[in-house]
């Protein structure tokens, strides 16, 4: 391998680092969505990943927010396509939800 080569590929993934991590988190949240069955533990999963969410958003809200906001859309993206057996409206609303009280949460210093 040549190093330009070697330099297209890093080019390529500086620039693009998100979509990235985008695609892999969704294909990690699809996965373990269809691992868990239990309608219960789909929406506490789900609640825990917008907490983690929130709080991502929260650390990097003065560098590259989007990014950040992008890897957090794939995860719930790919869960709640994953899901089967839940509500996909009350997934959805439960992942904003959490995602709301975490960011919330951090900024007035509870967590």
């Amino acid at each position: 391998m040549q190093l330009k080569d070697i330099k297209k590929k890093a080019s390529f993934y500086l620039t693009s680092w998100a979509e990235f991590y985008t695609i892999i988190v969704a294909i990690l949240g699809f996965f373990l969505a269809v691992s868990i069955q239990a309608p219960t533990l789909n929406y506490i999963v789900l609640f825990i990943g917008g907490f983690l969410g929130g709080r991502l958003l929260f650390q990097n809200r003065r560098a590259m927010p989007f990014a950040y906001f992008l890897i957090i859309f794939g995860f719930f993206l790919g869960y709640i396509l994953g899901s089967y057996y839940v509500s996909r409206k009350l997934l959805i609303f439960f992942a904003i939800v959490a995602v709301v009280i975490s960011y919330y949460a951090h900024d007035k210093g509870y967590v």
